[in-house]
């Protein structure tokens, strides 16, 4: 697997936020936290170009970004 195109995605995102998800230690957010990030993501026009881009890796976390929720 190691030679697919999204195993270093795949990495990250296991070291950065699925393995902390199984530490009861984590500090966590409460729910009402996470309600404005979902509704922004449901509100979006479904499969919309400008979001979905078939074929063009991006970036998974940008740090200016996770700053700026952790300070909310």
């Amino acid at each position: 697997f190691k030679d697919n195109a999204y195993f270093d995605d795949c990495a990250e995102f296991c070291e950065k936020w699925d393995q902390a998800s199984f530490d009861p230690d984590y500090p966590t957010r409460p729910l009402e936290f996470f309600a404005p990030f979902v509704r922004e993501v449901f509100a979006r026009k479904s499969y919309d170009p400008a979001v979905i881009r078939t074929g063009e890796r991006m970036v998974m976390s940008d740090d200016l970004i996770a700053a700026k929720r952790s300070t909310s």
